[in-house]
Parts: structure tokens; C-alpha cells; sequence
């Protein structure tokens, strides 16, 4: 028998509730224990704190001995359960990339039976009050719940909604299933999801996925999401609802020419051999259509216009993973100044067939009450345009 015991002392977690101090977990009990006795192995867990909530798990199994070890054999039994109650603590922003924050409850309680190569899980999960914030994006969804049970081999998504920011941030749903095969042989870890089907439809009603002062964006839709072994695929349709981008101007203050940084003792990084990018997930096949709707704004660099046509958005092998745009995209009235002038947008298309970045363009703005057509032409592509006089 071997046993792992807190005896004293407290853990500090970082809390949303105040911003740069760390709150005492409040820890009462945290203790891991093996026993084996023959071939039987046991196992238990118990973790019991004020603020991070209580775990307590058991497991068993057999094990064969044999004269050149130990062997768990495929068709060994085990069984088991997890009880899990974890409270709204912002130690949840630890899983989360950099400058976001995840918050939300847990409480969930599975059983274990069945044997290693074939384990069969019963049980339920839910998570109240989620929330997902990142203020740099203009991200924040909140109200959330998420509701799944586990059956055999399958985790069931029953229901996933989350809401916008403000009063009218709209909704996302999502209902789905995870289902996984245990291989007989050990585990790949080359490719973890070889064997795992996913199915995930999520819907989009009015969400608003930016709300910042500079770049508000609220979509309605559905979107597929599927995966079968180890192919990833995403289909679906998004609709802009509103839509508010704000161009950063040129004038943006800049370092005058007779300021000189100098840096000394700057030792040069050393260089990295390139090597082709991999994932277990492999390269995802997306082909979703977007449509710009009827409200979507820009502004800013001496453009004021509003946007409309659609696009499909295709991401696969054949593009080595890069995302490449086909379709329209239109000017509906506006303005553009250069010049000192004001003028009017007479034709703004945005022909896409390839990179996102670099469409074709076609624009012509034209001053206002001339009875000739005197103007700006702007030709070529976004990344090298040619601009004359009209």
C-alpha cells in the first residue's frame, strides 16, 4: 500500500472576483491511496476544499503476474465512480489560452464498469453559470449551461446554450455526441482520436460574438461539425445579423525619422530548423458559405460604406490548411474621401477566388453634383492596387 496525504498547509488560486490576489483554497483534505493485495488493485481519491470544490473517485481492477512482470490484461475488469462538485472559482482561466477568462460550476457523477479494452461509463455532467470572456476580442458570453450524460462509449451533449453580451446578445446552442472505441492494443498517443466519432450541430441566433467599440459583429446560423476517424470536417451557413468595423486611420502616431532605437548586447535567437506542421487532428475539411446581410457597416481610412454579397470559405488538404475565399463583395452606397474631396462610391466589388487578404478590386468613387464623371479608379488586387485619376 502507498499513500499521498496533505498534512498541512493551503494552496492560493487566482479569482475573477478580485483581479491580481489569490484567494486561499480553503483545503481540508487531499489525499491519494493504492492498495494491491494479490492481484486485486484499488485505488482512491478524495479532495476536499472550501473554495475549489470536492472530488472523490475509487477504482479497481486485476492484475496478472507473470515471471517477466506485471501485465493488465484487456480483458481485465474494472470499476469505479467519480463524484465532482467544483464551485464558480476563476482557476478555470488556467485552461484557457492567454487574456481569456472561463468561469462556470460543476457537478457531476459517473460509474465505471466493464473492462480495460472495452470500458463502459454511465453517469451525468453539468456545468451552471458558464461564462467566457476575453476583453481584447470584445468576446463575452455568459448565462451558460451545459447539460451531458455519459452512456457505454458515447458522451451525449443533450444541450450547450450560451449568451451574448447585452440585453440583445442572441443565443448559441449545441447538441451533439462524442463516441470513442478502446483499442484491445495500448494506447496510440500518436493519434489519440483515430478511433473517436464526433457529431456537433451548433446554432446561432442573433449571437453577438464582438461587441467591442470598434468591431461589432452579431451572426445567425448553423454549423456541422464532424469527425470520423481522425478526420475533421465543418459545413454550415452564418448570416452577419449587424456589423460595425471601424478601420484603424493612417494618421496613427508614428516615431519621427531623426528618432534611432539602439539595442546592444542583443544576443540573435538561434534558428530553428522548419519542419512541416502536423496534428493528430490532421487538416480539417471547412466549406462554410458567409453572408454579409443587410446591416454591415465600415468605416474608417476615409471610407464609409456598408458591405453585402457572400463568400464560401474553404480550408482543406488541397489547401494545405490555409482558408481560401470565393464570391462577391459589394459597396451599397458610401463615401470615400481622397483628395480633399468627398466622394461619392459609384461601383465597389471585392472579386475573392483564393486568398482571404488579397481580392481583386474594382472601385470607382466619383465627385458629387459634376455633371462629368470625374473621379478615382482603383484597380489590380489588395495587396498591389493601382490607383488613377477618373
Amino acid at each position: 500500500s502507498a499513500q499521498i496525504q496533505r498534512s498541512r498547509g493551503d494552496l492560493r488560486i487566482l479569482t475573477d472576483s478580485m483581479p491580481g490576489q489569490r484567494l486561499p483554497a480553503g483545503l481540508r483534505d487531499a489525499r491519494l491511496q493504492l492498495n494491491l493485495h494479490g492481484s486485486a488493485l484499488d485505488t482512491t481519491l478524495n479532495w476536499d476544499s472550501e473554495h475549489m470544490g470536492t472530488v472523490k473517485a475509487q477504482a479497481s481492477t486485476q492484475l496478472n503476474w507473470l515471471d517477466a512482470g506485471v501485465q493488465w490484461s484487456p480483458q481485465a475488469p474494472v470499476q469505479g465512480w467519480i463524484e465532482a462538485n467544483l464551485p464558480q472559482v476563476g482557476a478555470w482561466s488556467l485552461l484557457a489560452p492567454p487574456g481569456w477568462r472561463v468561469q462556470g460550476t460543476l457537478a457531476s457523477r459517473v460509474a465505471l464498469s466493464g473492462t480495460r479494452s472495452q470500458p463502459q461509463w454511465q453517469g451525468r455532467l453539468q456545468a451552471d453559470n458558464l461564462a467566457v470572456r476575453s476583453a481584447v476580442q470584445g468576446i463575452e458570453f455568459s448565462q451558460g449551461q451545459l447539460i451531458a450524460r455519459l452512456q457505454g462509449q458515447q458522451l451525449i451533449l443533450e444541450r450547450l446554450n450560451l449568451r451574448g453580451a447585452g440585453t440583445q446578445g442572441g443565443e448559441l446552442q449545441a447538441q451533439g455526441q462524442l463516441g470513442w472505441q478502446a483499442s484491445n492494443a495500448a494506447f496510440e498517443l500518436a493519434n489519440p482520436m483515430g478511433s473517436a466519432k464526433l457529431l456537433l450541430k451548433m446554432q446561432a441566433k442573433g449571437l453577438r460574438v464582438s461587441n467591442r467599440a470598434d468591431r461589432r459583429l452579431a451572426v445567425s446560423g448553423e454549423v456541422t461539425a464532424e469527425m470520423d476517424k481522425g478526420q475533421w470536417r465543418m459545413s454550415g451557413l452564418v448570416q452577419a445579423d449587424q456589423a460595425l468595423f471601424i478601420l484603424p486611420e493612417e494618421s496613427t502616431p508614428s516615431l519621427s525619422s531623426d528618432v534611432r532605437v539602439v539595442r546592444t548586447e542583443i544576443t540573435p535567437p538561434a534558428k530553428i530548423p522548419h519542419t512541416s506542421a502536423t496534428s493528430w487532428l490532421g487538416t480539417p475539411d471547412v466549406q462554410i458559405r458567409l453572408d454579409l446581410g443587410s446591416d454591415f457597416q465600415v468605416q474608417g481610412q476615409g471610407l464609409q460604406t456598408r458591405l453585402a454579397g457572400q463568400v464560401l470559405l474553404v480550408s482543406n488538404s488541397t489547401t494545405r490548411g490555409l482558408p481560401r475565399l470565393t464570391g462577391q463583395v459589394r459597396t451599397e452606397g458610401g463615401r470615400y474621401k481622397a483628395y480633399g474631396q468627398q466622394l461619392d462610391i459609384d461601383t465597389g466589388v471585392l472579386r475573392f477566388n483564393g486568398a482571404y487578404d488579397n481580392p481583386d478590386l474594382d472601385i470607382i468613387a466619383l465627385r458629387p453634383n459634376l455633371s462629368q464623371r470625374v473621379g478615382v479608379q482603383v484597380s489590380g488586387t489588395a495587396l498591389l492596387p493601382r490607383i488613377r485619376l477618373y
